[in-house]
């Protein structure tokens, strides 16, 4: 075999060979763990917050009941939908500038992005939502901003993380090595979005067919997650086919 040495180290001033199918696997990892912490902060609120506790409970309280919870309320897999797809762009921006991020660290640069989104979601999104700007007319004090900003480091950590994971790390150094990798990251990644989006139309043909365990909402919901997992793994799947039917060659 041939040595390859254009992994992930040959330059830290270049965009990285697999930047787009790194930034939509990235982007689809942070979004899952940016919603995990969100419903986690809902469900600590409500459990915590009192409309007639003190100022912290009040305003715990409020975080759980407001305009915009009213409205994701309204349409669950809209507002999921909407997140997931804002979190894929977002990751996609990150990849192309992730390179002229002056920090070492992946989460660091991650997390150094994700609050220039906090500055947009405080700004811009309150705003469009009705709630003020800075989060002022949903009555929560400072935990509107501090918990806006908690959630935005979660998806930044994470997303940071997961791209930065050299390509190259456990392979033998040898272009065929490289090649391999990069179709297995892409056919995974390809997977994964179509299987969710396949989970999705299955949870909303199926909704209503699991009524003591799921509303109709969370079936199309668990439908995309079930899809996706399992979209990661046909995909892992057709890669190594693909592989093998190279070597064959």
């Amino acid at each position: 075999m041939v040595a390859y040495n254009g992994s992930r180290h040959e330059s830290a001033q270049t965009r990285r060979e697999d930047w787009f199918t790194n930034s939509m696997l990235s982007g689809f990892v942070a979004t899952v763990g940016l919603t995990a912490a969100t419903v986690a902060a809902y469900g600590i609120s409500r459990w915590l917050g009192s409309d007639t506790g003190n100022q912290m409970e009040r305003w715990l309280y409020a975080l759980s009941h407001n305009r915009i919870i009213d409205r994701a309320g309204d349409s669950l897999v809209l507002a999921i939908g909407l997140n997931l797809i804002a979190g894929l762009v977002f990751a996609v921006i990150y990849g192309m500038i992730e390179h002229r991020i002056p920090l070492r660290r992946g989460y660091q640069k991650g997390m150094a992005f994700s609050l220039l989104l906090w500055l947009l979601s405080i700004t811009l999104f309150f705003s469009i939502m009705d709630v003020g700007l800075f989060g002022t007319d949903l009555n929560a004090g400072p935990l509107a901003i501090l918990g806006n900003l908690a959630l935005h480091l979660v998806y930044g950590a994470a997303l940071g993380a997961v791209f930065a994971v050299d390509l190259d790390a456990w392979l033998d150094g040898s272009r065929e090595d490289h090649l391999s990798a990069l179709d297995f990251q892409r056919d995974t990644t390809i997977g994964i979005l179509a299987g969710a989006v396949v989970g999705v139309i299955g949870g909303y043909l199926l909704r209503g067919q699991f009524d003591a365990l799921l509303t109709n909402d969370l079936s199309i919901v668990v439908g995309g997650l079930v899809g996706a997992g399992a979209g990661s793994w046909i995909g892992s799947i057709m890669s190594e086919e693909h592989q093998d039917r190279s070597v064959g060659r």
